[in-house]
């Protein structure tokens, strides 16, 4: 799946993007990225998650969970036909 993303909030030294696959309450790190524009790839099935969220952690590798509040987050649309 690529999530294209603009305009995202700049980054400090050593921090990066960091996607989230979220399933009920539970946000699983899907991997990180250092661009506000662009489009990042996510090697996963979006029909097992609800949501998806970016949020912004210490780099290079990012962290286990979530240590800020989303700067983007998004419902996923699951109904036939639906992109």
């Amino acid at each position: 799946v690529l999530i294209p993303v603009e305009d995202l909030p700049p980054l400090q030294p050593g921090q990066v993007y960091q996607v989230w696959l979220i399933e009920g309450e539970r946000p699983l790190p899907a991997g990180v990225f250092d661009q506000p524009n662009g489009r990042f790839a996510v090697a996963a099935d979006i029909a097992d998650y609800s949501a998806i969220a970016i949020t912004i952690e210490h780099g290079p590798l990012g962290s286990p969970a979530p240590t800020s509040d989303p700067v983007v987050i998004a419902q996923l649309d699951h109904r036939p036909g639906a992109s």
